[in-house]
């Protein structure tokens, strides 16, 4: 599924990119146990759980874009950051 974020973004309205949008993405998920080198992590709010809480252990799998809802304080400058105003609209 290798596609360049930029040419994903059109699918996904309500966002803004902090870092590379040509950043290659392999894959993604929402579980960071699963990240490999090159996905995308999705941090969505569950009713348990809060992705957000899991960047951290994405960013050390591999992750080279996180999608989220609220950026960190901290960004890390080597990671491409989508923000999107709904996960659920984006995930559609």
């Amino acid at each position: 599924m290798t596609r360049i974020l930029k040419e994903i973004l059109p699918e996904v309205s309500g966002y803004e990119i902090h870092g590379d949008k040509s950043v290659t993405i392999e894959d993604l998920t929402l579980d960071s146990r699963r990240v490999k080198k090159q996905w995308m992590f999705v941090a969505k709010r569950g009713h348990q759980l809060d992705g957000h809480d899991f960047i951290n252990m994405a960013i050390e799998n591999g992750a080279t874009a996180i999608m989220v809802e609220h950026l960190p304080t901290v960004m890390n400058e080597k990671i491409t950051w989508e923000k999107v105003k709904s996960m659920d609209a984006a995930l559609g």
